[in-house]
């Protein structure tokens, strides 16, 4: 999948993963839909699709194992936004994991590692959207249910990069379409754990 444009991958990732979503809530498709809170909504979608965006784009251009690594920024994030808008108390195991992940991170940034340069700056600003995407978890499950916001995350991320998407030729091969359907799928599940893990504990217990 890595020689498709990032927003193609992301286009079908998500359009999949709403499919499965709305084959299984067919019944109850007006409670799926409903919220009051929708733009919220929109900001999450926004935060989540361009996070992909450069996510996607890092894995391409940089190894595995650093993406990795420097993904793991979005503890920092979300630890400290989560003290900041919902005033969660950190505890000093959290601070501490905190404290050896910002060095880290200092220590992959090093100017002298080989990896320092502008393409660096794409996990950790997909790190950043990827925390205030599930952030707006907290405010968003208070009076919206999982399903609902896990349908308008892929509705907007599949809205959003849908717009960018077609702008190259589909040069899609049926092997494609059965590891984005996959991937749709898997990003479903991992999506749903994660917005009930951050419904019902605190973000920064969760996010290191």
């Amino acid at each position: 999948l890595n020689t498709l444009p990032a927003a193609q991958i992301l286009f079908f990732k998500a359009f999949f993963g709403l499919i499965i979503l709305l084959g299984l809530n067919v019944r109850d498709f007006k409670a799926l839909v409903y919220s009051q809170q929708k733009r919220w909504h929109l900001l999450k979608g926004v935060a989540g699709a361009f996070g992909n965006l450069l996510w996607i784009s890092a894995l391409i251009s940089l190894p595995l194992a650093d993406c990795s690594a420097l993904s793991l920024t979005s503890a920092l994030f979300t630890s400290t936004g989560a003290y900041l808008f919902f005033r969660e108390r950190i505890t000093w195991p959290i601070a501490l994991s905190l404290s050896l992940g910002f060095f880290g991170v200092w220590l992959i940034l090093n100017p002298t590692h080989a990896i320092f340069g502008w393409v660096a700056l794409l996990p950790l600003g997909s790190a950043l959207l990827f925390s205030i995407s599930s952030l707006l978890v907290k405010k968003l499950t208070v009076r919206d249910s999982f399903s609902t916001t896990l349908f308008y995350l892929l509705f907007f991320m599949s809205l959003i990069s849908g717009c960018f998407a077609f702008s190259k030729p589909l040069n899609l091969t049926l092997e494609h379409f059965l590891y984005l359907f996959l991937m749709g799928a898997f990003y479903l599940v991992g999506q749903w754990a994660l917005v009930k893990a951050y419904a019902i504990a605190h973000a920064g217990f969760i996010a290191p």
